[in-house]
This record gives structure tokens, sequence and C-alpha cells, in this order.
């Protein structure tokens, strides 16, 4: 009996469902776009072959898109393990690690510079020089724009610029602080996203772990989200625009067709516009 259940198991395997509804999506495109075709051309010799064709088609581009998509959240996932893997790695070291790691990851990523001053360590950009400091913190203890006050004013003194890299993050308070008197902040997981277009990977012994704990984890939220819908209204606006125009050019029926694409077309350009002025209105 446990054998009959296990053997079911392996058979209905979870992608089967997802197999089974990519295969009805396609019959139901080949189907719809062979009636089309029919309705069009008046020939179903015709027809046939050129819905083959559109199915297979549309099919590749579907692949494809799917495709990016995993690569994109597999990407994101192993992204989330580093960043899990970073956090016990620096809590269970030394400042001195941190303090390494950070400077390592800035000059190879970011096109900083390291130089030492009386011994100690100093990232330079340009004409500007910042003194690091390293605050080995619990993901869960954000740091607070107080902190950040004592370590400006511990550095004020030298006249040097402040830099903090932690392994937290750092409250809504503490980034308009260093927006307004020009801290570089390095959080853990800007930490995170250097490391990982480094190249850097948790240990092979620990990465299922790890990868385990990512998937487990809930996803973080994305950053200026706004924006991207912005971007994203553009992009459908147009999209639509270049639909619209090409209905019109086989439909009998352009003007309505073109009138609507124009529509399009001019909300698109209008879309991009308040996004780009709102880039430059704020850059970050």
């Amino acid at each position: 009996m446990q054998q009959t259940m296990t053997s079911a198991r392996r058979l209905w395997h979870p992608a089967l469902p997802y197999a089974l509804d990519y295969l009805g999506l396609v019959l139901i495109t080949a189907v719809l776009s062979m009636l089309w075709f029919n309705r069009r051309l008046g020939s179903l010799l015709l027809a046939i072959p050129m819905g083959v064709a559109f199915t297979l088609l549309a099919s590749l581009v579907f692949y494809r898109w799917q495709h990016r998509r995993w690569l994109k959240r597999k990407s994101a996932l192993d992204r989330q393990a580093l960043s899990l893997w970073l956090a016990d790695e620096l809590l269970s070291g030394t400042t001195e690690e941190l303090r390494e790691l950070a400077c390592d990851l800035l000059c190879s990523q970011q096109d900083y510079r390291l130089c030492f001053e009386s011994g100690k360590p100093l990232l330079s950009k340009g004409t500007a020089t910042w003194r690091l400091y390293c605050l080995r913190r619990h993901p869960s203890c954000p740091v607070d724009a107080q902190q950040l006050m004592q370590l400006k004013a511990a550095s004020d003194r030298t006249g040097v610029r402040t830099a903090v890299a932690t392994t937290a993050a750092f409250t809504e308070p503490a980034q308009e602080y260093a927006q307004r008197t020009g801290l570089l902040l390095i959080s853990l997981e800007e930490l995170a996203d250097m490391a990982h277009k480094a190249g850097m990977r948790p240990p092979a012994s620990s990465r299922s772990y790890y990868s385990r704990l990512a998937r487990q984890a809930p996803p973080a939220p994305r950053r200026s989200l706004a924006q991207r819908a912005a971007k994203l209204r553009s992009v459908r606006y147009a999209l639509g625009a270049l639909l619209l125009g090409f209905m019109g050019w086989l439909s009998p029926w352009r003007g309505w067709h073109w009138a609507a694409a124009v529509f399009c077309a001019v909300m698109a350009a209008a879309t991009a516009a308040t996004c780009i002025k709102g880039k430059r209105k704020d850059p970050v």
C-alpha cells in the first residue's frame, strides 16, 4: 500500500499541473488562431498551418518569458540566502572582518579607493574621503539617527566624512539624517547586493540550508514602487498603441483603432515625462 502511494506521488509530480495548464493553453491558442485565420482568409487549408505557426511562436515567446522569470526569482533567492549567510558569519566574527569585507566590496564594485592615514583605513572617491565605522548588530535592531549623530561628531573632529557599515539596516530617520549630512551608509542588504554581484556564494556544505531559509523568509519590500508603477504604465500605454495601430491596419474600422492608438501614445509620452521629471527632482 505504501509503495503504491509512493509511486502515485512520483507520478503526480508538482510540475505536472503546470504542464497540463500549459498544454491546455497551447491547445486553446491553436484553436482560436485557426478560427481567426479561417475567418480572415476563408480557407481552412491555409488557416491550419498559419495557426500552428502562430501557436509555436507564441509558445516560444511564453517559454522564454517564463524562463526569464524563473532566472530572476532564482537570482533573488540566491541573494537572500547570501544575505542570511553573511549576517551569521559577520555576527559570529569580528569588527575587523566586517571592515575588510566592506572595504573589499566597495573598492571592487563601487570604484572606491582604499588609503591609510596614521594606520587607519580611509575610503576615497574623487575628492571626497570617508572614515569607515563598522557596527555589528543583529538584523532585527536597525541603526537609529542618534548613533549616526555620535559617529559623525567623532569623525568631524578629524575633518573627514563618515561612512557606516552595519550588519543590520537603518531606520528612516537615520537615512534622512544621512542624506542631509552627507553620510555614506552601507547596510546588510547593500553588502549582500555587492557580494552577489561579485560572485560570492555560501559554502557548499551550508548552501542548501540557507537556500531553504531564503524560501521560507517573507519577500523584501520593493524600493521606489511608485516609480516602477509609472514605468509600467508608460510601457502598457506604448504596447497598447502598437497593438491598436496593428488592429487598425487589419480591421475595416481603421479610424477608431488609430484614434485610440494616438490616445495611448499620448498617454505613454505623458507618463514617461512625469517619470523623468520625478527622477530629476528625486535622484535617489
